[in-house]
């Protein structure tokens, strides 16, 4: 399974977010650790750690602080790819 995520860099801190939990974002000092951070945030979404999570299908990006987009392949081997 692959999860689309969201990111961009804000001064000194890249953050971001996926697609389908736009309301749960994480950050990192690197990009790296912002993928550690997210991958960590996955599994607290999808273990139900996090009581009346929400979800949705689309969000919009205002295309000023838009960065990029990717997709973390989170199962049997969890990598984020960029």
């Amino acid at each position: 399974m692959k999860q689309k995520f969201i990111y961009w860099q804000d001064d000194n801190l890249w953050i971001g977010y996926f697609e389908e939990f736009p309301d749960y974002w994480t950050q990192g000092e690197t990009l790296e650790e912002l993928k550690e951070n997210l991958r960590d945030l996955w599994w607290d979404l999808a273990s139900e750690n996090i009581p009346m999570k929400k979800a949705t299908g689309s969000k919009s990006v205002s295309p000023t602080i838009f960065i990029g987009s990717s997709e973390a392949s989170i199962f049997p081997d969890f990598r984020l790819i960029a």
